[in-house]
């Protein structure tokens, strides 16, 4: 089995040769110049060839360490400079590392920069000038301090480009997340319309099946009407747990549980903490009903309490389940002054809907029925719900609406 590896560390060769580029080319260019290009040459000694490899040193820590690169060559070449060695090269590659170092130096250090160089710059101009000392001086301070700015320069210009960068990005992003949210609307809508179209439908061939089934005496004909009548209401039943949440408004119920029966002590604690004495009484005996009855007996309920906190002005009201053999009866009476709500608003956690036209809408959809109007003392809405196999659709035949003479 091999052994593992330790890991090591790289080695920085790009770095060293580098350095070694820079020291030749110091070594070289300055000599070169000295022998053939100098008005008075100088005679080559260690020292100033030591002084020359010096100043290159520092190009291989100009990545890692580029302020201290800058200040090691700066120095070396002003300390030489006014010495009296030839140190033009080494001055010249000490200010491009004062603009690399510029480059790499958080913003707003391009002053503190621009004067160390300038004054660095303008200090040898005054030692090795002839005449005229303090206009020489000016004018090594301002060279001293273009490096600086140019390179303050071109990072402005970077982060501009960077910041343009990132603002298309974003741009871009945001295009795409209002594509999406298209397309999200968009499938939500046509589910909304796959639901309304479904349902309409499912619910009138089960309203039509079980009208018939009432109506004709052939015991096969009765049976399959009976059939077609199941099978539209639960094919409705499943549509409507499927895609019609999507008709809520609020972004939890797509992920939220079907509502039942049992959950009403919630509604009457809203009703309760608006100051509304409320009250539930059952009948019989309490049984499981389909997902599609329940939710809508619960949704009478919820709209028929909203109603009175938000319109009726009541001081208690009174809910009455009655479970009979084939239907469920609920009556809910209040004490208020029993004036027909408004559709279509809604109070705290209680949605009114589509007031008593939602109510009828979702009773429709299992056949049940809805009375509402001005009782005694108040308002009262009662709903049956058939909960057996043959009860289907439709008002009672001589039940008169409450509110109307028997």
């Amino acid at each position: 089995m091999p052994r593992p590896r330790t890991p090591t560390h790289r080695f920085p060769v790009g770095e060293v040769g580098r350095g070694l580029l820079a020291i030749s080319a110091l070594v070289l260019v300055t000599l070169g110049y000295n022998d053939r290009g100098a008005v008075d040459p100088r005679p080559v000694d260690a020292i100033w060839v030591g002084l020359l490899v010096l100043a290159g040193v520092p190009v291989v820590f100009a990545r890692a360490r580029p302020l201290a690169a800058a200040v090691a060559t700066l120095g070396l070449s002003v300390g030489g400079l006014i010495a009296g060695w030839p140190m033009e090269a080494p001055l010249v590659l000490a200010l491009v590392l004062i603009g690399h170092a510029v480059g790499r130096a958080p913003a707003g250090r391009v002053a503190v920069f621009a004067a160390w160089s300038g004054c660095a710059i303008a200090v040898v101009a005054f030692v090795r000038a002839d005449h005229d000392r303090l206009l020489a001086s000016v004018g090594g301070f301002a060279v001293g301090t273009i490096p600086a700015l140019i390179a303050e320069q071109i990072r402005a210009v970077r982060a501009d480009a960077r910041e343009a960068h990132l603002r298309a990005r974003q741009i871009e992003e945001l295009r795409d997340r209002d594509v999406q949210r298209a397309v999200l609307d968009e499938r939500l809508r046509i589910a909304r319309d796959l639901h309304d179209i479904t349902g309409h439908h499912l619910s009138a061939i089960a309203l039509q099946a079980g009208g018939a089934a009432r109506s004709t005496r052939e015991p096969l004909a009765r049976q399959s009407l009976e059939q077609i009548h199941e099978l539209a209401s639960s094919a409705l039943n499943q549509t409507r747990r499927a895609v019609g949440l999507l008709r809520e408004d609020d972004d939890e119920a797509a992920s939220a549980p079907l509502p039942r029966l049992d959950s009403i002590e919630h509604l009457l604690t809203t009703a309760r903490t608006a100051g509304i004495a409320a009250s539930l009484l059952t009948e019989g005996p309490v049984r499981e009903l389909p997902d599609l009855t329940e939710v809508c007996a619960y949704r009478v309920v919820q709209e028929s309490l909203t109603n009175v906190v938000r319109h009726a002005e009541a001081h208690a009201v009174t809910i009455s389940m009655q479970y009979g053999e084939d239907a469920l009866t609920i009556t809910i009476q209040d004490d208020g002054r029993g004036r027909a709500p408004r559709p279509g608003r809604s109070v705290g956690p209680v949605r009114v809907g589509a007031g008593l036209t939602g109510m009828h809408e979702r009773l429709d959809l299992v056949g049940g029925t809805l009375a509402a109007g001005p009782g005694p003392g108040g308002w009262v809405v009662c709903a049956r719900l058939p909960i057996g196999g043959s009860a289907i659709g439709g008002p009672a035949i001589g039940e008169p609406a409450i509110g109307e003479p028997a």
